[in-house]
């Protein structure tokens, strides 16, 4: 059994320990919250042992084997900052910091205390997403593709956290950013090109990848649009769009719809199969493709950095 905290009591958190209830592994021995009633809530409603005050406290208390983190993005750096220094496996929610240098700090320290971590980055872990590309691999290849990720800046109310309205690129865009390593690997160049209007930011970004293959990245944070991935293959095309939901075309223009997963139907998409991973990370000491520590998670950042 995998001994584990939780610190955050929002309503990701709770989506999270949906799915954390049915991986037998993990025992819930305790829970943290600014919000000491919200835990009160969560930790009745999925029968957490233990609801906590403060996170030495629980620390100190339960010895735990692991912790999940799932506070608001503000306060995200804050807290893994501490939790980090405790040298237990940790499992957090993205942004690790609102700007490139703070999540630098999180990854010098997780090398300090040789700590183990890993991001949730669920997007990776969507099982539409790995049928789409095992189809192409069958089928000769990926031979380019494209990456929307429209923001709706024109919703969001300026009123939130300051430094997370300012630095928005980074507490969502890394959302879909990461796809273009997901997709390509590891990035050997690219070329940005942007039109920025006041807080608006409309960016297009070519890049060739460490294995020679081609991605597009665009971004039009004033115009209304969603995210979307396109897959260019031999023949076939493969879309999601939204990315919850894919579909291939052949050369006759036929449309095939790509069936998830039924954990992806039970949960919010990536959440299941992301949990899955970590408990590896946990019992293992080893992080495995797809999933992404502090240290892969600098190589977007510093795209977002440099665009």
């Amino acid at each position: 059994m995998i001994n584990l905290v939780i610190i955050g009591a929002g309503y990701i958190s709770k989506e999270h320990l949906k799915a954390i209830k049915t991986i037998k592994e993990f025992n819930l021995v305790g829970i943290y919250s600014r919000t000491f009633s919200k835990a009160q809530i969560l930790s009745k409603q999925f029968k957490i042992k233990n609801t906590y005050k403060s996170i030495s406290e629980m620390f100190y208390n339960e010895k735990p084997d692991a912790v999940a983190v799932f506070v608001s993005a503000e306060n995200m750096y804050k807290v893994l900052s501490q939790v980090i220094k405790y040298k237990t496996p940790v499992f957090f929610e993205k942004p690790a910091g609102l700007t490139f240098k703070e999540t630098q700090k999180l990854y010098e320290l997780s090398i300090k205390y040789k700590t183990k971590n890993m991001v949730a980055l669920n997007r990776r872990f969507y099982s539409v997403f790995d049928k789409g590309i095992n189809f192409l691999k069958k089928n000769g290849g990926i031979s380019g593709f494209l990456v929307e990720g429209h923001e709706r800046f024109w919703k969001i109310n300026n009123s939130i956290n300051k430094k997370v309205y300012r630095n928005w690129v980074y507490s969502n865009g890394v959302h879909t950013i990461d796809l273009l390593r997901f997709f390509g690997g590891e990035v050997k160049n690219f070329k940005s090109f942007s039109n920025h209007k006041g807080s608006f930011k409309n960016f297009t970004i070519a890049v060739k990848f460490k294995n020679n293959l081609i991605g597009t990245y665009i971004s039009n944070w004033n115009s209304p649009g969603g995210w979307s991935v396109t897959l260019f293959g031999k023949g076939y095309t493969v879309v999601f769009k939204p990315l919850e939901k894919g579909f291939i075309i052949d050369k006759k223009f036929k449309m095939k719809e790509i069936e998830p997963e039924n954990y992806d139907r039970k949960y919010k998409p990536g959440f299941y199969k992301q949990l899955i991973f970590f408990k590896k990370l946990v019992l293992s000491g080893k992080l495995q493709n797809p999933a992404q520590n502090l240290g892969g998670l600098i190589n977007t950042t510093k795209i977002i950095r440099d665009i």
